[in-house]
């Protein structure tokens, strides 16, 4: 069963894929590394799926990161 996302998981997804990194993700939404990290992880635990590939210290979203990235963007420029 698929759980739900909450903003802090769409806020943090969102900087994530803009940033491309964990630590510009904190850097943009003014938490710590360790934070990100841990949202991350319970939204992929909640989707039940990958959000993003980890290589040579950057995240690439996966296609169902960049899909939820897309809504996300219509979200917040709605």
């Amino acid at each position: 069963m698929v759980g739900k996302l909450n903003f802090k998981h769409i806020e943090t997804i969102h900087a994530v894929v803009l940033t491309g990194s964990v630590t510009g993700a904190a850097t943009r939404l003014y938490v710590t590394q360790p934070a990100i990290s841990n949202v991350l992880r319970d939204a992929e635990e909640r989707l039940g799926c990958q959000l993003f590939e980890r290589r040579g210290g950057r995240l690439l979203p996966t296609p169902l990161a960049d899909r939820l990235f897309d809504e996300i963007e219509r979200s917040f420029t709605g």
